[in-house]
C-alpha cells in the first residue's frame, strides 16, 4: 500500500512539472489533492470446474448436468454417491471439450448451423409443443443446452467417422469352439471325453464360454483378434494354434478347452466386428490424445 501511494505521488509531481509555465505553481507548502477516478466495475468471472487445454468447463455446466442426472434417479435427488457422480460428469465434459478441440483440428469435421437446426426442428416436430417443453423441463434442459448437446453429439459422430474410416473391412480370423471349466481336473476330463468322441455340444449347456455360443453347441464362429470374444491371453494363444488341435488354456477365470476348426487370412469382417474394431481404434486414438492434454482442476 505504501508503494502504491509513493507511485501516485511521483505521478502527480511529474504532472505538475510538465505543467510548469502553463499554470501557476501552487504556493509552497500547499497540499496537493489527488483526483481519484473509480475503476469500472469488474465483470464477474463464472466459477470454473476445470480447464481443458486452457478452455474452461464452468461450474454451472457441471451443476446443470448433475441436475439432469438427478431428474433421472428414482427419488429425484442425488444419493451418497454424489461425489463419484460429479467426477463422472466432469470427466464426460472433459471428453466432450477435447472432442470439440480435436474436431476443430480436423478439416473433415464440420457441423453447420443448418444441420443442427434441422435436427432440432425434427425433435420439436416429433411431439406437441407443450409436450416438448415439458420434456425439456423434466431433463433440466434449456433450448441453448439442448442445441449445444446436439452439436457435441454430431461433432463426435463426424470425428469418429474421420478417425476410423481407414479401419480395414477384412482381417485374419479363426473359427473356434470353446468351453470354460472351473478347475484343471474338470478341463482334463472334458478334453479326454472329446478326444474319445464326445462333442463340444455335449457340454455346451453347462460350460460354453459365452451365452451366445451356449445356444449353438459352444461354437464361437468366425472372429478376428482384438474384439474381446476371449480373454486377451487366451485369444493370443488361440491364434497360434494349428487347425483342429484340441488344447486346454489356463486363465484367470478358469480353464478353456479350445479347438480351432478353421483359419483364414483377410477374411471379410461382419458389420458387427468391423464396427467393434472401429470403436476400439477410436478409443485408443482418443486415449492417446487425452493423455497429452493439459487438464487443470479448480478447487470448489
Amino acid at each position: 500500500m505504501k508503494r502504491l501511494f509513493t507511485l501516485i505521488s511521483i505521478a502527480l509531481i511529474a504532472m505538475a512539472v510538465a505543467a510548469c509555465g502553463k499554470t501557476q505553481s501552487p504556493p509552497p507548502g500547499a497540499a496537493i489533492r489527488p483526483i481519484f477516478r473509480p475503476l469500472p466495475p469488474a465483470t464477474p468471472t463464472p466459477p470454473v470446474a476445470v480447464f481443458v487445454n486452457e478452455t474452461p468447463v464452468f461450474r454451472q455446466t457441471v451443476d446443470s448436468q448433475l441436475a439432469q442426472f438427478a431428474r433421472l434417479t428414482p427419488t429425484g435427488s442425488l444419493t451418497a454417491s454424489a461425489t463419484i457422480t460429479e467426477s463422472a460428469v466432469v470427466s464426460g465434459l472433459i471428453d466432450q471439450t477435447l472432442m470439440a478441440q480435436f474436431a476443430a483440428e480436423n478439416p473433415a469435421v464440420t457441423v453447420p448451423d443448418a444441420v443442427v437446426n434441422e435436427k432440432l426442428s425434427a425433435m420439436a416436430a416429433s411431439m406437441p409443443t407443450e409436450q416438448y417443453s415439458a420434456w425439456l423441463a423434466r431433463n433440466n434442459l434449456s433450448s441453448a443446452e439442448l442445441r449445444a448437446t446436439l452439436r457435441a453429439q454430431l461433432t463426435a459422430a463426424q470425428l469418429f467417422e474421420a478417425i476410423t474410416q481407414s479401419v480395414p473391412t477384412t482381417a485374419n480370423q479363426i473359427h473356434a469352439q470353446c468351453l470354460l471349466l472351473p478347475t484343471q481336473a474338470d478341463a482334463d476330463r472334458v478334453e479326454t471325453a472329446i478326444t474319445q468322441g464326445a462333442t463340444f455340444a455335449d457340454f455346451a449347456a453347462q460350460y460354453a464360454c459365452t451365452d451366445a455360443s451356449r445356444r449353438v453347441g459352444a461354437d464361437l464362429g468366425w472372429f478376428p483378434a482384438g474384439v474381446n470374444v476371449l480373454p486377451a491371453a487366451v485369444e493370443a494363444a488361440a491364434f497360434t494354434l494349428p487347425v483342429d488341435a484340441l488344447t486346454v488354456l489356463p486363465a484367470a477365470d478358469g480353464f478353456y478347452v479350445l479347438r480351432v476348426s478353421a483359419a483364414a487370412e483377410a477374411r471379410a469382417l461382419t458389420p458387427e466386428f468391423h464396427y467393434r474394431l472401429r470403436v476400439i481404434a477410436f478409443e485408443n486414438w482418443f486415449n492417446r490424445r487425452r493423455a497429452t492434454a493439459k487438464i487443470e482442476w479448480m478447487s470448489n
